[in-house]
């Protein structure tokens, strides 16, 4: 039997409200939200060493700076621009009720056409 599941990646500005974006999409959907706080949080009570999470944290970030670098030199693609996102909404035009609701609708939409439950 095969398990589906859903990730869903929200990239923001500062100031765009995208946190609570996230957390609302996810109580809507049913599906679990985490968050750099939340990830850091249980860190902190999992008992591993903090050179361990320091080194694992530098690591994520080379490997996202080699992303970047490869989507530019390979593609000439900047990472975050909006022509190179699947999907680009202005929370600040829209408001966040608004936001949310769209992302729903579209996940919603995405999810039935793929036969998602």
């Amino acid at each position: 039997m095969t398990v589906g599941y859903s990730v869903i990646t929200i990239s923001r500005q500062y100031g765009s409200g995208g946190r609570e974006i996230e957390a609302q999409l996810a109580e809507r959907l049913g599906i679990p939200f985490y968050d750099k706080t939340l990830c850091a949080e249980a860190a902190k009570h999992s008992r591993l060493d903090a050179d361990f999470l320091e080194q694992a944290e530098k690591a994520l970030w080379d490997t996202a700076r080699a992303r970047t670098t490869y989507l530019k030199d390979d593609t000439g693609q900047v990472l975050g621009e909006a022509e190179n996102c699947h999907l680009c909404l202005d929370s600040g035009l829209l408001g966040l009720e608004h936001t949310v609701r769209t992302l729903e609708a579209v996940f919603q939409t995405e999810h039935t056409e793929k036969g998602g439950a």
